[in-house]
């Protein structure tokens, strides 16, 4: 069974041309951290791409909310990270996810940095080249 969890960005750029539900059909369980889901659907921006296909997915089950455990450790990362990328990373770990779906690749470094601290085994699982 392959799990992912997802970032915000993702998603919404997945809605924009209409292929969200393609994370479905590449994975067999996606979840959405509380935090990812608050920021798409709760945003107070112009344009709200994406949050009525989130609002949708989750409501019929294919994609999962998730609330992220360990709280205390996303609020002691706050700051190197967003809320929504910590809770996709510490939400992967504590699921067992094979994956994670985030846009930040200057953030690569210091997620692995922090996996590696934090998470030192199966770190492998959320390295991408």
């Amino acid at each position: 069974m392959s799990r992912v969890t997802v970032n915000s960005t993702p998603i919404i750029g997945l809605s924009i041309v209409g292929q969200l539900t393609l994370l479905s059909d590449l994975f067999d369980e996606v979840y959405v951290p509380e935090a990812v889901y608050q920021e798409i659907v709760h945003h107070h921006a112009p344009r709200h791409y994406g949050k009525e296909e989130l609002k949708r997915l989750v409501n019929e089950g294919v994609f999962r909310l998730y609330h992220v455990k360990n709280r205390g450790l996303v609020e002691s990362l706050y700051g190197k990270f967003h809320a929504g990328e910590l809770e996709v990373i510490i939400g992967a770990k504590e699921l067992g996810a094979q994956a994670v779906v985030m846009d930040e690749h200057a953030d690569r470094p210091l997620s692995k940095q922090i996996l590696f601290n934090i998470f030192p085994k199966e770190v492998s699982h959320f390295e991408t080249k």
